[in-house]
């Protein structure tokens, strides 16, 4: 029987009987357009209007504790887990969102024709509306690796998701599933690698600076809080109703079995209005039909999916007289 987590309310939990391959009990409405909201992007004011929403690494000594380290590769990624954002900010978790690059190695889908510098610029800023849909008022801090390039600098990475860790000293930390990116994307698979490589090492203990920094985490190693969000057999056939295998942003898509989903997060219509405003922000990665079709799946299939991943620290070695 999976274990609830700690530090997570009671209505987190997983459900007791195992995950079923069909909606069990809640099933979900037909989808039509007539109950369909139309999702369009919405420009914003030029940027150089704006004062900067978001922190580099260089900001990290500005950046307070936090219950909940969120950590991404790609402005846009918390599509998959804005809904379990959205839950913990409402109830006072204290919500601090990272992501690794800013986005500006992609292509501006809004027309407005953003490249380069300018459309990461202009990325970060989306992702700081985003984010403040979701209730999380706190500014993501938004790291200086270029996207799709994460796998070259694994060291400088993991270094700077490591002072991030012990600065924010998180209870709960999210990330995409380590294995399989969700998406499949290298970054994500690196970004959730390099965490787990980070959080395992400090877990060995091997060195001095190892086990000092263990006390530093106790609070995540105690309650064993990470978790991966990931897309079950399930929810991936729900997926590709919407998003076809022939859809170039979602081609690398990957499920994991129902069996090893521990964590479901209910998105009920509230929460699904929240995450489509959310997501509704990112208007230079999606167009009007992605909006309209991401909010369809979750209307369809109303979870976001997480694993569990248990981290567990290594005692101190015992020092021969």
């Amino acid at each position: 029987m999976p274990v609830a987590p700690l530090y997570f309310p009671p209505q987190y939990a997983p459900p007791q009987a195992p995950i079923s391959h069909e909606l069990g009990q809640r099933p979900a409405p037909p989808v039509t357009r007539n109950n369909l909201t139309t999702l369009k992007p919405q420009p914003q004011a030029p940027i150089q209007t704006l004062q900067k929403p978001y922190l580099g690494f260089q900001d990290l000594a500005n950046v307070a504790p936090a219950d909940v380290l969120v950590v991404l590769a790609h402005p846009d990624d918390e599509i998959f887990l804005s809904g379990t954002a959205a839950k913990l900010a409402k109830e006072g978790k204290r919500v601090q969102f990272v992501y690794a690059t800013n986005g500006k190695a992609g292509e501006d889908v809004s027309g407005r024709g953003f490249s380069g510098d300018i459309l990461g610029v202009e990325r970060s800023f989306e992702a700081s509306r985003a984010l403040q849909k979701l209730g999380v008022n706190r500014p993501p801090m938004i790291l200086d690796f270029m996207d799709g390039e994460t796998g070259n600098f694994p060291e400088a990475l993991k270094e700077q998701l490591r002072a991030i860790l012990l600065h924010t000293r998180p209870q709960t930390v999210l990330l995409f599933n380590a294995e399989n990116g969700l998406t499949g994307h290298p970054d994500h698979k690196n970004v959730s690698s390099f965490v787990d490589d980070v959080l395992e090492t400090v877990a060995e203990g091997k060195s001095a600076r190892d086990r000092a920094d263990q006390n530093k985490l106790g609070d995540l190693f105690n309650s064993g809080g990470v978790y991966q969000a990931s897309l079950s057999e399930t929810a991936f056939r729900h997926f590709r109703l919407f998003f076809p295998e022939d859809n170039p942003s979602w081609q690398g898509l990957q499920a994991v079995y129902d069996s090893t989903v521990t964590l479901r997060t209910p998105i009920d219509p509230e929460l699904s209005k929240i995450k489509a405003l959310s997501h509704q922000q990112h208007a230079s990665q999606y167009r009007s039909e992605d909006f309209a079709q991401m909010q369809r799946f979750y209307q369809q299939y109303p979870y976001e999916e997480f694993i569990r991943y248990q981290i567990k620290r290594q005692p101190a070695p015992r020092i021969q007289p």
